[in-house]
Order: structure tokens, then C-alpha cells, then sequence
């Protein structure tokens, strides 16, 4: 399992093609050797694929991409790690509802924009403010 040692040096590599094949790699590292993964590099794995997740500090999202590839990666190693997962569900979950939350903020917002550009743009002068 130095294989994974030396993956997870490389997370937090500049180039984005390098962290997203890190994202792909730790669940086939997983799935290799389980019983090694979990007893050693679980941990690691999860506190990195959960900090793809999350939103930064003004509450956008860290790369959609990266994110779609860590929740793939979080679904594969739980198809290992099973309960040994539970520990970090509350993270994910609240990762999960972030996300949903946003989308739907960008919903509401696309959905608003017509409808301002119509009670601009298309008001008659003659009509009353409303």
C-alpha cells in the first residue's frame, strides 16, 4: 500500500488533471486492498474527497467538476468501507445539502432573471407603477 502513500502526496498537485486522477484513483485504491485502506489511509482519503465537497468561503462551490468526481469516488469507496464509513456520513450529508442548496439558489435566480427583464423592458409608460 505505498501506492497510496504516494497517491495522496499528490492531492493538492497545481495541475488540476493531476488531483482529479487522484480523485479516481483513491477508490480503486480501496477496492485493491480494503482491509489496508481502511485500517490506514481511510481517514485521509475521506477528509480529501470530503474538502472537494465543501464550499469555500463565500459559499460557491470549489470546482463542480471536482465535486461530481469526489461524491463518484465517496459512492465507491462506501461500496467498500461500508460501516467503517459512518464516521464521516454527517460531513457528507451536510456536503450534500450545501450542494442542493446552491442549485437551487441558481435556480430561483435563472428563473427570476426573464421575469425582470419582462417588468423592465416590456412596461408601458401609460400604465402605473405597480
Amino acid at each position: 500500500m505505498n501506492t497510496c502513500h504516494i497517491v495522496l502526496q499528490l492531492k493538492d498537485h497545481r495541475d488540476s488533471l493531476v488531483r482529479r486522477t487522484i480523485i479516481n484513483l483513491i477508490p480503486e485504491l480501496a477496492a485493491y486492498n480494503p482491509t489496508a485502506f481502511i485500517n490506514f489511509y481511510l481517514r485521509r482519503s475521506m477528509l480529501h474527497l470530503i474538502s472537494q465537497l465543501q464550499m469555500d468561503k463565500e459559499r460557491k462551490p470549489v470546482n463542480e467538476t471536482d465535486r461530481a468526481m469526489a461524491f463518484l469516488a465517496i459512492g465507491k469507496i462506501a461500496l467498500v468501507a461500508q460501516h467503517d464509513l459512518d464516521p464521516f456520513l454527517n460531513d457528507v450529508m451536510r456536503c450534500i445539502k450545501d450542494g442542493l442548496r446552491a442549485k437551487r439558489y441558481v435556480q430561483l435566480q435563472r428563473r427570476r432573471w426573464p421575469l425582470n427583464i419582462d417588468c423592465t423592458f416590456n412596461r408601458n409608460p401609460s400604465l402605473p407603477f405597480l
